[in-house]
């Protein structure tokens, strides 16, 4: 069996407050891209993981008890009260600590997978259940799509697809230098600058591209700057290529930006060759979760 585990990024993303146990809460918007690993399951005698990679570098991917995958596979049989015994290969080709979701991704689609593989029967919800300890982008992973995210981005509600950003290409810029989550929220409790109160509610009201891009907003943006200086010159390269909404991706450290509706991608990639950094274009995509196994 193999189940897709797409990239994800935040169209949206706004820290509404501070709980007394330190957690912060969230509004955002999440997105699906077409970009994405891929996950195959296998019956086993005994549970391995073996990693393997397309066009990215797999040093911060490990294969024992820290990766998602395993933590996703160990949760399910606590939750269901058996062992699953599995040969897991997961091919990458989302770059790791990029705020793309992808370590997250991949613990999703172990759950999903397992839950066939093993025909454990277990609906949507249940998943979620065991999805949210492991964290929000694992919960939207078995969402897929687009949803509405809330409390810790765990509470999601699916969207319908915000087709005119569908017709968009978007590019993808990553560093190469990952941004620690929790150093960025603990940057951001030092900031005086949120800026994008109301973007969700604001963007899921708009009915234009125009009016789409112009409410994309990252809370995390400018922590993100301060951790990395270097994002910002990244983001203006981006802007002086014509793309528009140019913005970090959850915590950091990938940006992405999406093409004029009579944009030239090769143009675009041309300028940005100077970078000396990743590029990659990609597509939102509205897929579910449970259309994507084969």
């Amino acid at each position: 069996m193999i189940v897709s585990a797409p990239a994800k990024i935040n169209l949206t993303l706004e820290v509404t407050g501070v709980e007394d146990n330190g957690y912060h809460t969230l509004d955002t918007v999440f997105a699906w891209l077409q970009l994405e690993d891929s996950l195959r399951l296998e019956r086993a005698s005994c549970t391995t993981l073996s990693i393997l990679s397309e066009g990215v570098s797999t040093e911060l991917v490990t294969s024992d008890g820290d990766n998602l995958v395993l933590k996703a596979h160990q949760a399910l049989q606590r939750a269901c009260g058996k062992q699953l015994p599995t040969e897991f290969i997961l091919t990458k080709r989302i770059p790791a600590g990029g705020g793309l979701g992808g370590g997250s991704a991949d613990a999703a689609a172990a759950l999903f997978g397992l839950n066939r593989l093993f025909e454990l029967g277990m609906n949507q919800q249940e998943l979620l259940e065991v999805a949210r300890p492991l964290g929000a982008d694992v919960s939207f992973g078995l969402v897929g799509g687009m949803a509405h995210g809330t409390r810790y981005g765990d509470l999601l509600e699916p969207l319908s697809p915000l087709r005119p950003l569908l017709e968009r290409e978007l590019v993808l810029v990553f560093p190469g230098i990952p941004c620690p989550t929790p150093k960025i929220y603990s940057l951001w409790d030092q900031s005086q600058s949120h800026v994008s109160r109301g973007a969700s509610r604001k963007l899921l009201a708009a009915t234009t591209a125009e009016q789409m891009l112009a409410l994309i907003a990252n809370d995390l943006e400018e922590p993100a700057i301060r951790y990395h200086p270097p994002l910002k010159d990244y983001k203006v390269a981006m802007e002086q290529a014509g793309l528009e909404a140019v913005c970090v991706s959850g915590s950091g450290s990938t940006l992405f930006g999406f093409l004029p509706e009579a944009g030239d991608m090769d143009w675009v990639k041309q300028q940005l060759s100077h970078l000396g950094v990743g590029v990659t274009t990609t597509r939102l995509r509205e897929d579910r979760r449970f259309e994507l196994v084969s």
